[in-house]
C-alpha cells in the first residue's frame, strides 16, 4: 500500500479542506491509505458522533488531527500494522490495525488489505499530543459541509458477500429460537464502512442485533470459511443498559444509546432481508437457502 504523510491523507481526501503544517519531527511516514481520514471521521460521525461533540467546537475555526504508527509488541510471525488518530478537541482516539498472521491450528491466515478501526474511545481529558505525531489543521466548516454532504450515503457488501452472510444468518438464528421458522424472517443490514470490519443487523421478528466482527477481511473467504465465526446476537429486551458500568466486564450487552445508532443505521439506512421461512434446521447436506433483499 502506498505510504503518504497524514497531510496528504487528507489534502487529497477533502480537497483542499484542510490548512497543513509540516509534521513533527518524525523519521516514519503514516501507514494508510490516502482516502482514510475522511473514511474515518465519517465512520465516527456515522456511529459515535452526538451533538455535543462537534458543539464542543463552535468557538473554533479549525480542528487539529495528529496521527502516529503505534508499535505494540506482537507474537512471534504476526507482521500486523497499528496506527492511531487523535482529535483533542473532540476528545476522541481512533486505534486502526492492518491485521497480518497466521492461526496455525486453524490453517489459517488472517489479513486485511487495508487498515480497520479495533477502537473508537471518547476521552474524559484532552489526550497529550505524543512526540512522534503527525498534524494537520482542517478548516472546522469544511469538515461540517462534508459530513452533511455525506450523510446519508449507502455502501452495502458486493454480493458475493451478501450472499455468505445471508446463508451463514440463516443457519444460526434456530439455534436462538427454535427449530424451524413457520414464517418469513426479516433483517435490516447497516451499510458497512471501509474502515471497519463489522457488520450490523437488525432481525426485526425476533428483536435481536446480530454484529459480524472479525480480524478478517469481511469480503475473504477465510471470515466465512472458518467454523469459529465471529459472530454476537444482543437480544433488545435482554441485551441493552444505559451503561456499561452496570455490566463492567462483560461484552453481553450493549448499551441503549449504541443501540439506538444501530437501529437507525439498519433501518433508515439500511437494506432489508427477508429469509424465507425455514420448516426444519438446515445441516451440512441440506443448507439454508439465501434470503431475498428487498431494498
Amino acid at each position: 500500500m502506498k505510504k503518504l504523510g497524514l497531510c496528504l491523507l487528507v489534502v487529497a481526501a477533502l480537497a483542499g479542506g484542510c490548512v497543513s503544517r509540516p509534521p513533527l519531527a518524525s523519521t516514519e511516514p503514516s501507514s494508510i491509505e490516502i482516502k482514510y481520514i475522511s473514511e474515518i471521521i465519517q465512520y465516527l460521525y456515522r456511529w459515535h458522533m452526538d451533538e455535543t461533540m462537534l458543539g464542543n467546537t463552535e468557538n473554533f475555526a479549525t480542528l487539529p488531527v495528529w496521527g502516529r504508527t503505534l508499535h505494540p509488541k506482537l507474537d512471534d510471525g504476526d507482521r500486523s500494522e497499528f496506527y492511531e488518530v487523535l482529535i483533542p478537541d473532540l476528545l476522541y482516539r481512533v486505534q486502526l490495525k492492518k491485521a497480518d498472521y497466521t492461526i496455525p491450528e486453524l490453517g489459517l491466515r488472517v489479513t486485511n488489505h487495508s487498515f480497520k478501526v479495533i477502537s473508537a474511545e471518547r476521552l474524559d481529558a484532552r489526550p497529550a499530543i505524543p512526540a512522534r505525531a503527525e498534524q494537520v489543521i482542517f478548516e472546522r466548516q469544511q469538515i461540517l459541509d462534508y459530513l452533511f454532504s455525506n450523510r446519508n450515503e449507502q455502501v452495502f457488501p458486493a454480493k458475493a458477500l451478501l450472499t455468505r452472510m445471508e446463508a451463514a444468518v440463516s443457519h444460526e438464528l434456530p439455534t436462538l429460537v427454535s427449530n424451524s421458522f413457520a414464517t418469513a424472517q426479516t433483517l435490516y443490514l447497516a451499510p458497512i464502512s471501509p474502515v471497519s470490519n463489522d457488520l450490523w443487523l437488525f432481525w426485526e421478528t425476533q428483536q435481536m442485533l446480530i454484529k459480524f466482527s472479525s480480524d478478517a477481511d469481511l469480503q475473504s473467504e477465510t471470515y466465512w470459511t472458518d467454523k469459529k465465526l465471529g459472530v454476537r446476537f444482543y437480544d433488545l429486551d435482554k441485551n441493552v443498559v444505559v451503561s456499561m458500568a452496570e455490566v463492567a466486564g462483560s461484552n453481553a450487552f450493549v448499551t441503549r444509546d449504541w443501540a439506538a445508532r444501530v437501529l437507525f443505521n439498519c433501518m433508515v439506512h439500511g437494506k432489508k432481508i427477508v429469509l424465507p421461512p425455514l420448516p426444519e434446521r438446515p445441516s451440512a447436506g441440506n443448507p439454508a437457502p439465501a434470503g431475498t433483499t428487498a431494498r
